[in-house]
């Protein structure tokens, strides 16, 4: 049996910034919305064994598993979903996993995390472990505080260090995404000491009538952005250009910036002017439909919860 399932993007609307906790985590509120851009991951039994194997060609990640395995996301969301039920002293068949990695790597669409949880959905199926989406939600909080939403299929208003969520709907514009090809690191980014971290609360009415478009008129923005910008000149430099057709952001801690468009046709002009270079590191762009359920549920015969 094979199970292929999606692996979507996602967009960080907006970033607030409204707290730390006294252990270090910050609390945030953003708005998630899917993109239709995905990596593909295939699941199937590996007869004889209960190990779990993951095979890619993306040389990066492949470095990085012959190097260190266990420092994967796919990885260590199969070791802690094995771990989770290993009172109920299962047989768990051993897996192989193929990605197929097209989301490029510290970009802030959420590639890894949206890895990790896809993996604890379609494991809990082959496994027949039958958790509910609750619980491996409060599972995907252990491997990184985005996982929960990719668990959770609809975009979603987001508080708590992003994992109490609550279904938002936003309109489903196109969104070009600009790349430089740089990763950046996302606890660095919170540590900086300039991060604004005492942004207002917002209420999720503020939000229910909002434009996407339009946020930066109300005064919602992505606290991350200035760190992140001044620590990159490429990312600082993809705004700036992007800034150009309108009101762009960084997605999370970047190093992706977007500009949302009400059609494709516009997007894509604004695509065909990109640079190949931006401070002189290469850049890709790539226009992504906003969705508000996740491809990953999409086309799915397996039940939904």
């Amino acid at each position: 049996m094979q199970l292929t399932l999606s692996s979507p993007a996602k967009l960080n609307l907006f970033l607030h910034v409204t707290g730390q906790k006294p252990d270090g985590y910050h609390l945030i509120q953003t708005w998630f919305q899917y993109l239709d851009w995905c990596d593909t991951l295939k699941f199937s039994f590996l007869p004889d064994s209960q190990e779990i194997k993951l095979h890619t060609v993306h040389p990066l990640l492949l470095r990085e598993l012959q190097e260190n395995p266990s420092n994967n996301l796919i990885i260590k969301a199969a070791n802690a979903l094995k771990k989770h039920v290993a009172p109920l002293n299962l047989a768990l068949p051993g897996i192989t996993i193929t990605l197929d990695k097209i989301l490029p790597l510290g970009a802030g669409i959420g590639g890894g995390s949206s890895n990790a949880a896809t993996t604890l959905v379609a494991l809990n199926h082959l496994w027949r472990l039958n958790l509910s989406k609750q619980e491996l939600m409060t599972l995907g909080t252990t491997l990184g505080a985005d996982v929960p939403f990719f668990i959770f299929g609809h975009s979603a208003f987001a508080e708590g260090i992003g994992e109490k969520l609550t279904a938002l709907p936003a309109p489903e514009y196109y969104y070009l995404v600009v790349t430089p090809d740089i990763h950046v690191s996302t606890p660095i980014i919170y540590q900086d000491p300039t991060l604004t971290r005492d942004t207002p609360s917002l209420k999720i009415d503020t939000l229910k009538h909002a434009d996407p478009l339009l946020l930066h008129t109300l005064g919602i923005c992505n606290n991350l952005e200035p760190v992140v910008c001044r620590m990159s000149l490429p990312v600082q430099e993809s705004l700036n250009w992007l800034s150009q057709f309108g009101p762009a952001r960084v997605t999370g801690s970047g190093s992706s910036v977007f500009l949302g468009f009400k059609t494709k046709v516009e997007a894509q002009k604004v695509l065909n002017l990109l640079p190949n270079l931006l401070a002189s590191t290469p850049v890709s762009g790539k226009i992504a439909g906003a969705v508000n359920d996740s491809p990953l549920y999409d086309n799915w015969g397996v039940a939904k919860w």
